[in-house]
């Protein structure tokens, strides 16, 4: 029994120091990273990380910058970020319109100044496109707001066709049926066809994206490109969305 207990403890201790570790590799989430430093470059230890989204069911997250002025927050849903530092006897920075979607690992960096705690440097427009974390050299985002603004009625597996590389469901130039999709990370391929098996509403996609060259290890199984749909997971505001389409025939 005592041996059944030290196990089942250590098992326990190394998921929970693992837990961050596997959520941050999540195919439905991303993370936001980076450093707060001083006019100087200098790192600043201590200060108060908070990042906040729509997307963020539970409110905002905080962090503190450890001693090299690092802060990271994994697991994030996809969506617009914005992030505040805050320390007392400096200004507060802010950086807005961040947008972050699925798989991404984004690097951005605070600069905080001395000041008074009422004063505020809000940085807006200047946003981190660059994934320095990600080795693929093809892949595509599709956003909510292009999926809705499609004048279709078509099931959501096929705007796949959208991305470049990809037609009639073939994915730079490999044989039909190559691709395999997901839903929330999760395969839902046709086991014997290979071709869609769960058809969604746009009404319910909060970003699809296409990974092909270059695929993290996690994505295996296919021979064209990964087409991963993440559906919406809420807010901290009561919302909702009525949509119709109509055809005209003449």
């Amino acid at each position: 029994m005592r041996k059944f207990l030290t196990m089942s403890l250590a098992l326990l201790l190394f998921m929970g120091l693992a837990l961050p570790s596997l959520m941050a590799q999540s195919r439905e989430h991303g993370a936001i990273e980076g450093r707060v430093l001083l006019e100087g470059g200098e790192p600043l230890p201590g200060v108060e990380v908070v990042v906040s989204s729509p997307n963020m069911i539970g409110g905002e997250r905080t962090q503190v910058s450890d001693g090299n002025g690092r802060f990271r927050f994994p697991a994030l849903p996809p969506g617009v970020y914005a992030i505040e530092g805050r320390l007392e006897g400096f200004a507060s920075a802010r950086r807005e319109g961040i947008r972050l979607s699925v798989g991404m690992t984004l690097s951005t960096n605070l600069n905080m100044q001395m000041g008074t705690i009422e004063e505020k440097v809000v940085v807006t427009g200047i946003l981190p496109l660059v994934d320095v974390k990600d080795s693929q050299t093809a892949v595509t985002h599709i956003s909510q707001e292009m999926i809705q603004a499609l004048p279709t009625s078509q099931f959501v597996s096929n705007i796949v066709n959208l991305a470049p590389g990809v037609n009639y469901n073939s994915a730079f130039g490999g044989s039909t049926n190559s691709l395999q999709y997901q839903i929330d990370g999760v395969d839902v391929s046709d086991p014997e066809l290979g071709t869609a098996y769960v058809f969604l509403d746009y009404g319910v996609v909060e970003e699809s994206s296409v990974r092909a060259l270059g695929a993290p290890a996690e994505y295996d199984g296919f021979t064209g490109a990964v087409f991963n749909t993440v559906t919406k997971t809420g807010g901290n505001t009561f919302s909702g969305m009525f949509d119709a389409w109509l055809q005209l025939k003449t």
